[in-house]
């Protein structure tokens, strides 16, 4: 599937050279009626000199204008490939009606679009999908119970799950990431309803894609970055179409997953690092695409059922010539299966194999000097890989390290953990200070005097209705870092939001060892491309509840540990 590439910029830059020679494509706008009447305007794009058809289709919806550039050259590549082109404007944005819901609306819109064209005579019965980000997006939200005409989707750097990934990550809200695209969109009214629903509930699974994972009959290219805000995304969607979607879905899926960030998609540089030239997918990516559509709307594409379900990238440290890793992966599915090896917290600030002693160690908490979020996976600020020594010298952080591996063993599954946040009953929340008080107390001593609930840390470990009077749930933490012969827990950071007051600094006990329960798990993997038979291997469930991302001590007034328990269900698996 992959050739030699070249440098450039990004898909839409690959777009731009490619369609470049074609101008004057036959157009026209019309508009298409929504499941309530509201009217989406919409462009159809015909190859030049064919006449009316009948052609297969390719539609992108798009909440960023459907005479965008990248749109319009798209569809003009679409056109040079035999195929006509569908370009929407969402609802509420730019030509069409309505007023922007977010996706709320986008699966019954979407829907609605795909009968439309389906019905056209110039439509010969074959729909496929395109676009990245909110224009993947909302390919997932119309894919359950689309109609069959839809043969298959290609969606890239999007998520299929709004509430876990693209608004409360880990149960806390990503309030620059909402916030800023909602503002840009000029629809903060969306923002104030995701604020009003928390938590799970109805108004999030009227329309949410993963509980509905059954109706999806789509065949679907999967494309995202390990640098990627919706990462897990991408990978939940794989897995459940792969393995939990209905009949044309089962096993007709593919993934890749590069060094990538969300807005450096195929690029090489990604934060602080240069990536070997192998990074650069984009002259890759163009006939992989273009092959995509080949099979499934024109009766079939050499090679394209031979192709790996998972292409992912096995990174490793850049600038050591010698160094593992830096290279593609073929893998039969993900995740890999693997065997789980545990790590235990140590009061020494290390990990170990066998459970330590019974240890405490101790943090101060300054909310006047908070821990940064230094790369990692973002969208709006910088994003990618980042070195974080300058974090882990910070007395805030805790940081616990393995000794020299004997084998090497590569992140790219999850490396998984047990979390349990642990405070007063009377929901702790940022210790604030009191008159005539100065100087470090007791976490627990804060949160007594607080009565004032801090929304993120109650809610956060809860995916459902809180319940204050309890301390807290387990969860697993989705921690990822790059190949190296020692390894380090690395949560992300989330921001803690609490009432405008002068807060205390605080101290907040880890518990290590017997008493503190913590488990990591690090996985060495089966032989590559074999399954494995033994009992203590596994794959992860694909529709295994979310999990909470990170071991969390950023909320002044809580006490941080991981807790004990059963073995961890997923881990990093050592390089095929």
């Amino acid at each position: 599937m992959r050739s030699t590439p070249t440098p450039r910029l990004c898909l839409a830059a690959a777009l731009l050279v490619l369609a470049a020679g074609a101008a004057g494509a036959q157009t026209f706008t019309t508009t298409v009626a929504a499941p309530d009447g509201t009217l989406l305007a919409t462009d159809v794009y015909f190859p030049i000199g064919a006449g009316w058809g009948p052609w297969p289709v390719i539609l992108q919806r798009t909440p960023y204008g459907k005479q965008a550039y990248t749109v319009q050259r798209a569809c003009q590549l679409f056109n040079l490939w035999g195929y006509a082109c569908v370009g929407q404007d969402e609802r509420g944005c730019h030509d069409s009606g309505g007023v922007y819901t977010g996706y709320v609306n986008e699966g019954g819109d979407g829907r609605a679009t795909l009968d439309w064209i389906a019905g056209q005579l110039w439509c010969d019965g074959n729909i496929g999908t395109f676009g990245g980000s909110a224009l993947g997006m909302t390919q997932y939200a119309f894919s359950p119970g689309a109609n069959p005409a839809l043969k298959c989707m290609v969606a890239v750097v999007a998520t299929p799950d709004f509430y876990h990934d693209a608004t409360y990550q880990g149960g806390a809200l990503r309030y620059a990431l909402d916030h800023g695209w909602l503002a840009d969109q000029n629809a903060l009214d969306v923002f104030d309803q995701l604020k009003k629903h928390r938590l799970w509930d109805a108004w999030w699974a009227s329309y949410a894609v993963l509980p509905n994972v059954a109706t999806v009959n789509v065949p679907t290219l999967h494309v995202g970055g390990w640098f990627d805000i919706f990462q897990q995304g991408t990978l939940d969607a794989f897995t459940s179409f792969q393995h939990l979607g209905g009949p044309r879905a089962l096993g007709n899926q593919k993934v890749i997953i590069g060094p990538w960030t969300h807005y450096g998609t195929f690029q090489q540089t990604e934060g602080q690092f240069t990536f070997p030239t192998n990074a650069i997918f984009v002259d890759d990516f163009i006939p992989i695409a273009r092959d995509w559509f080949d099979h499934w709307l024109k009766g079939g594409k050499a090679g394209v059922a031979s192709w790996p379900a998972a292409q992912v990238y096995l990174m490793g440290a850049v600038g050591e010539p010698d160094a593992p890793g830096n290279r593609w992966l073929d893998l039969p599915d993900w995740p890999p299966l693997a065997t789980v090896v545990p790590f235990y917290l140590d009061g020494r600030r290390s990990l170990q194999t066998s459970q330590p002693p019974t240890a405490e160690l101790g943090m101060v908490m300054d909310p006047a000097n908070p821990v940064p979020t230094l790369g990692g996976q973002e969208l709006s600020s910088e994003a990618g890989p980042y070195d974080q020594r300058p974090l882990e010298a910070r007395p805030d952080v805790a940081s616990f390290t393995t000794a020299v591996l004997e084998k090497h063993r590569a992140p790219h599954r999850r490396l998984p953990g047990r979390a349990l946040d642990v405070g007063d009953r009377r929901n702790p929340t940022r210790p604030h200070a009191l008159r005539g008080q100065r100087g470090v107390f007791p976490a627990s001593r804060c949160a007594h005097r607080n009565r004032r609930r801090h929304v993120v840390h109650r809610h956060r470990l809860q995916r459902r209705a809180p319940d204050p009077d309890r301390r807290g749930r387990l969860q697993r933490p989705a921690l990822r870092g790059q190949p190296q012969r020692r390894r380090r827990p690395q949560p992300p950071i989330g921001r803690g939001r609490g009432p405008a007051r002068p807060a205390l600094r605080a101290r907040h006990p880890v518990a290590a060892g017997a008493a503190g329960p913590p488990r990591l798990g690090v996985s060495a993997a089966a032989a590559a491309g074999r399954p494995a038979r033994d009992g203590g291997q596994r794959r992860e469930n694909p529709m295994s509840a979310r999990l909470v991302q990170g071991i969390r001590s950023g909320v002044p007034g809580s006490r941080t540990g991981l807790s004990a328990g059963g073995p961890p269900r997923t881990g990093v698996e050592e390089a095929a």
